[in-house]
C-alpha cells in the first residue's frame, strides 16, 4: 500500500491584544523549540498528543510555528493550550481550523491553522515546558515527520509601530516523528535518515554508522543496496535490530560534492522500501599558482595554464590553483601574474594587495 504525501502546515501565530508595560528578562539567544516527544510509536486508529514545547526561553507573549507532517498517516483533531504553562489570571487564546493551500495547478496540502495570543499584564510564557497540545488520530501506517519548517516567538516588549513583540532567537528547532505499526507487520526504520561526510585536505572521513530496526511487530530481514563508487557498508543484509558502518573512498574524486543513496528493503516490512541519504563533501589543499600540481610556483605553471587556456590543455587541480589574480576564472593573464611572481618579484599568487594574506 502505497500513500500519496501531502503536507501539513501548522502556523501556529499569536496576535498581541495590546501592549502592556512589562520588563524583559535577559535574552541570551539561548533555548529550543521542540517536539514532544521527539519520537512516538502508535498504533492504527490511536489517538495520542504530540506537545509543541519550549526550553529555557522566559516571557513569550506570542509566536508563529509551521510544522509539516504526512496527513496520510497522522490527522490533528485538536490543538489546546497546556494551562499549567500560564499564569495570572484567564489570559490565553487557541483557535484552530484546516483549511487547503493551493501552491500551483497540481499542488496542494492540507493546513492546520492554530492562532494564539497571551494577553494580560500578569500572563506569558515561561519556559521550559509544554506549550500547546496537540491531538492526532492515526490514519495509516509508515512514519511521518513532524517536522519545523518554520518558527516565530516574540517577548513583552512591543515595538509602537507594529504592536509586536521583539522576535525571540532561538539556536535550533528540534524535529520529532511518528511511527504508526500495522496490525501484523513490521517496519522499516532508519537512524539516521541522512549522513553526511566532509573530506578535507586529501584525508578520508571516518565511517559513520546508521541503524536498521522494527519499532512494531514481527522480525524484519533487510536487505541494503547502492550504486556509489565511492563508499561501502560493511554489511548488505541481516536481522533487525542491527548498526551498518559506511566507509567511505576518496581514491580518484576530485573536490566537489557528491550524492548518492542506501535503499533498504524487506519483504518482512509493509513500509518497503525505504531510503538512507549519503553526501560528501571533498575539499583539497592547494599551493596557489601551483597549476601543475608539481609542489613548487615556477614557469611551467605559467606554461601549464597556458596550454589549458589556448590548446585544451588539462585544467588546473583543483581549478582554483591557477586562478592566481583573484579574478574569479582562470585566463593568460593567470600565467602572466606567476611570470611576473617568478622573474620580476611581482606580487605571489593569490596575494593581490601585497600584505603577504592570500585574498582568494
Amino acid at each position: 500500500m502505497r500513500h500519496r504525501l501531502k503536507l501539513l502546515t501548522i502556523l501556529a501565530f499569536g496576535l498581541l491584544c495590546m501592549a502592556y508595560p512589562a520588563s524583559l528578562a535577559s535574552q541570551d539567544s539561548s533555548g529550543h523549540v521542540l517536539i514532544s516527544p521527539e519520537v512516538k510509536t502508535v498504533a492504527i486508529d490511536d489517538t495520542f498528543s504530540i506537545f509543541l514545547a519550549i526550553d529555557t526561553v522566559e516571557l513569550v507573549k506570542d509566536f508563529l510555528v509551521d510544522i509539516q507532517v504526512d496527513t496520510t498517516i497522522i490527522r490533528l483533531d485538536s490543538c489546546k493550550r497546556v494551562s499549567t504553562f500560564f499564569t495570572g489570571p484567564s489570559g490565553a487564546f487557541t483557535y484552530w481550523k484546516d483549511t487547503v493551500q493551493h501552491f500551483g495547478e497540481n499542488d496542494s496540502a492540507y493546513v492546520y491553522e492554530i492562532q494564539g495570543s497571551i494577553f494580560g499584564p500578569g500572563n506569558f510564557v515561561n519556559g521550559p515546558g509544554e506549550l500547546v497540545r496537540m491531538k492526532y488520530t492515526a490514519l495509516g501506517y509508515g512514519i511521518s515527520p513532524v517536522s519545523f519548517r518554520y518558527y516565530e516567538f516574540r517577548d513583552t516588549l512591543v515595538d509602537p509601530e507594529t504592536h509586536m513583540g521583539n522576535i525571540i532567537e532561538l539556536d535550533d528547532a528540534l524535529d520529532g516523528q511518528v511511527i504508526v505499526c500495522p496490525t501484523d507487520q513490521a517496519i522499516i526504520y532508519t537512524s539516521p535518515g541522512q549522513i553526511e561526510f566532509l573530506s578535507e585536505d586529501g584525508q578520508a572521513p571516518d565511517p559513520r554508522t546508521f541503524s536498521v530496526a522494527n519499532p512494531c511487530l514481527g522480525d524484519l530481514q533487510w536487505e541494503a543496496s547502492e550504486s556509489s563508487d565511492w563508499f561501502d557498508l560493511d554489511t548488505y543484509s541481516g536481522t533487525a535490530p542491527e548498526d551498518i558502518t559506511i566507509t567511505v573512498d576518496i581514491s580518484g574524486i576530485g573536490s566537489g560534492f557528491y550524492s548518492d543513496s542506501i535503499e533498504i528493503s524487506s519483504a518482512d516490512a509493509a513500509n518497503s522500501p525505504q531510503y538512507v541519504g549519503v553526501t560528501l563533501e571533498v575539499t583539497q589543499a592547494y599551493l596557489c599558482g601551483d597549476a601543475n600540481g608539481d609542489g613548487n610556483v615556477n614557469v611551467s605553471d605559467a606554461v601549464y595554464i597556458i596550454n589549458y587556456v589556448f590548446v585544451g590543455g588539462n585544467p588546473p587541480e583543483p581549478l582554483a590553483s591557477g586562478e592566481v589574480n583573484c579574478d574569479g576564472s582562470v585566463n593568460v593573464s593567470d600565467a602572466v601574474w606567476i611570470i611576473n611572481y617568478v622573474f620580476v618579484g611581482g606580487k605571489a599568487p593569490c596575494d593581490v594587495d601585497g600584505d603577504t594574506e592570500p585574498d582568494c
